[in-house]
């Protein structure tokens, strides 16, 4: 029988989550005087990715997926909410907004990696090796399936926002209907 979560020791616990982020928001203003463009980028995403795991962020162009990888990596502040690494750490040790070559020198001793588009493919081998090392992959790409070859658990981001877990697009990635 294991302890409950409140009497297990903090590193422990820690560990359960490598990254947590709780109604982060990001907004971005640009412009000069009189002429400001203001635009809400992220919008009270929340979403915990555990050691070990592999999630995929999909949605079109402009949905915001780059902008999550960002603050989730600490690479972008953000505007609301809160970004968590392994508990309370903030080490930026423990996190790496990475291509392949960054996972090779990093030699996966990381609990957080952070995927974009173009590089998941390149880190295919390196996915499951660093899973098994307890690091928490975190990927965005437009189409579905390159998430799926790296056995992501696939979130869709709408505008901004992350569609409710519910909603999980696996029927409509493996109908074609998602890209």
């Amino acid at each position: 029988m294991t302890a409950p979560a409140a009497q297990r020791p903090p590193a422990v616990r820690a560990a359960a989550v490598a990254v947590r982020l709780a109604d982060v928001s990001r907004h971005v203003a640009a412009g000069s005087q009189g002429c400001v463009l203001r635009a809400r980028l992220l919008e009270d995403i929340s979403l915990h990715v555990r050691a070990g795991a592999c999630v995929g962020i999909v949605g079109p162009p402009g949905s915001g997926k780059t902008q999550l990888l960002l603050c989730a990596a600490g690479l972008a502040r953000v505007s609301g909410g809160s970004v968590e690494w392994s508990g309370a750490a903030r080490d930026p040790a423990e996190r790496v907004y990475a291509s392949a070559r960054a996972l090779e020198r990093a030699q996966l001793r990381v609990s957080l990696i952070c995927l974009d588009d173009a590089d998941i493919f390149v880190a295919l081998p390196f996915i499951a090796e660093a899973n098994a090392r307890g690091a928490a992959i975190l990927a965005a790409a437009r189409d579905p399936f390159v998430l799926a070859c790296a056995g992501a658990l696939i979130r869709e981001l709408r505008g901004g926002r992350l569609a409710p877990a519910g909603e999980a697009p696996r029927a409509r990635v493996a109908e074609g209907e998602l890209r």
